[in-house]
């Protein structure tokens, strides 16, 4: 902090982006950057350079801490004292901006102020009673909101903090043992990884003392298998990164029915007709949320935070947000979760909009127009699909490594389709639900094909085409350019 400083003319609001790999650094930058009165932008350093710099653009960060002004920190440290700044931010100055997939093509930074933050611990502490000698296992990447939970509300609450390393799911089971984890968060897709790997993860998460679930929607699978772990408090929780971190919350253990819950008590939830009034228990509406977690906005995007964020209709004054989710009151007054109201997805936990994956297609010369999708895939896990129109015969791994220059690994379609027209609605526009299964269509990776030479290859293939839910497989083919990714690599 008094490096930052020194160094750099700061003042409260002013943004220092954070791009450093996974290690005890990247703790110490964010409590450096908040002790010295700004606000950290965390910048994932395997973006492709095109998003690093954007967001580095867009946020008009004063500085990036990268392993370079690490290294200048390192080598000066000793020269700054060791006690803490006076502290120039408030409560209504930045804490952190996150960036999330934008509809425009452009991802967004939400702007969350310091009394977010600790309007949710306080309440999230203050409701979940952690114990000294509690270790929290931390395995989310720092530029996904939850991961704020994860360091910051591990430490205010007084709990050791650990971050985990293993990537795959029998090292990572291992791990935690060892750092004798025992609170743990996850994403349902990490969650299925740990189940599919072997019998003892059910075990592990047993011995936890807490298992918060969220990200994404949970299924009824897992929701009754975590329903047995009776010696662990798993929490269902629900909320987006505009109303920071969490915004409601459900406790496995008793529950009727998988919901999301009650809203967080210094939140509050409403569900909302197309005209802002009421909806009536168990008839369908969009999740609007209030409160004191609610983002200032996002960054230099006016016209966008006036539409998201509207004047609250019953508490002059006082704003809501629009989360774009759909949802219902349940008689017990818990709140069923139904989906999304628009194209927005969520992939392993991150919030993708299909619109910033088209725009990257069609800057692809051979593209002439894309439709992306999600669709369920045959193990129930949501899959990215890229429907195409071409000016030419379009091969899929040259598409893969044209937006490999422009979006992270985990926005890159899982399938490609051309088509020669897309089906359209009476209102001239893409009927999106008309558009054909990707099974059997998906595009020529521009190979010859080679079929298994030997009993080996031969079951490897089998393999694959199970994991990956496509056939013809070459044993020259690359796993991940034929839609794998990181869970999917742990089933085989």
């Amino acid at each position: 902090a008094h490096y930052l400083q020194a160094r750099y003319q700061l003042a409260p609001d002013d943004l220092i982006g954070l791009q450093l790999s996974r290690s005890e650094w990247l703790v110490t930058g964010i409590l450096g950057i908040l002790k010295a009165g700004c606000g950290y932008v965390p910048i994932d350093p395997n973006y492709p350079e095109d998003r690093i710099d954007y967001i580095k653009s867009d946020s008009r960060c004063k500085v990036v801490i990268d392993a370079a002004e690490l290294a200048v920190f390192l080598d000066a440290r000793l020269s700054f004292a060791e006690t803490n700044p006076v502290q120039q931010a408030s409560p209504g100055h930045l804490a952190y901006v996150i960036y999330t997939s934008g509809s425009t093509g452009l991802p967004k930074g939400v702007m969350i102020e310091h009394r977010q933050v600790i309007s949710f611990f306080s309440n999230f502490h203050n409701s979940y009673l952690f114990e000294p000698g509690m270790v929290w296992g931390s395995v989310t990447n720092y530029t996904f909101d939850i991961s704020v939970l994860e360091i910051l509300g591990s430490l205010t609450g007084g709990i050791q903090l650990v971050l985990l390393s293993s990537t795959d799911p029998q090292g990572l089971i291992q791990e935690m043992r060892d750092k004798q984890v025992t609170i743990l968060q996850l994403t349902p897709s990490r969650l299925s990884q740990l189940l599919e790997s072997n019998d003892s993860a059910i075990a592990f998460l047993g011995d936890l003392k807490y298992l918060l679930v969220g990200g994404e929607a949970l299924g009824q699978q897992h929701y009754d298998r975590l329903k047995e772990l009776t010696g662990t408090r798993v929490l269902n929780m629900y909320g987006p990164t505009e109303t920071t971190i969490w915004s409601s919350s459900l406790e496995l253990q008793g529950s009727a029915a998988l919901t999301i819950g009650k809203p967080l008590l210094h939140e509050a939830t409403y569900i909302m007709d197309s005209h802002q009034q009421l909806c009536a228990i168990g008839i369908t509406g969009e999740i609007c949320i209030g409160g004191a977690g609610l983002a200032r906005g996002y960054l230099y995007r006016e016209e966008l935070t006036a539409e998201k964020f509207i004047p609250h209709p019953y508490r002059a004054g006082e704003r809501l947000y629009r989360t774009g989710d759909l949802g219902r009151w349940l008689a017990d007054g818990m709140i069923s979760f139904l989906g999304r109201n628009d194209d927005q997805v969520k992939i392993r936990g991150y919030r993708i909009e299909p619109g910033e994956i088209e725009r990257a297609l069609q800057t692809h010369p051979g593209v002439a127009s894309a439709v992306v999708l999600a669709i369920t895939s045959g193990n129930g896990s949501p899959e990215i699909v890229a429907y195409l129109l071409g000016t030419e015969p379009l091969q899929s791994t040259e598409l893969r490594a044209h937006l490999q220059k422009h979006l992270p690994v985990y926005m890159l379609p899982e399938h490609y389709v051309q088509l020669d027209a897309f089906p359209l609605n009476a209102s001239g526009k893409v009927d999106r639900k008309r558009l054909p299964s990707p099974q059997g269509l998906g595009l020529s990776a521009g190979r010859e094909y080679i079929g298994p030479r030997n009993g080996t290859e031969a079951q490897l293939v089998q393999i694959w085409e199970e994991v990956l839910g496509r056939t013809g497989i070459s044993i020259k083919d690359n796993f991940f350019e034929l839609g794998g990714h990181s869970l999917k690599v742990t089933r085989l």
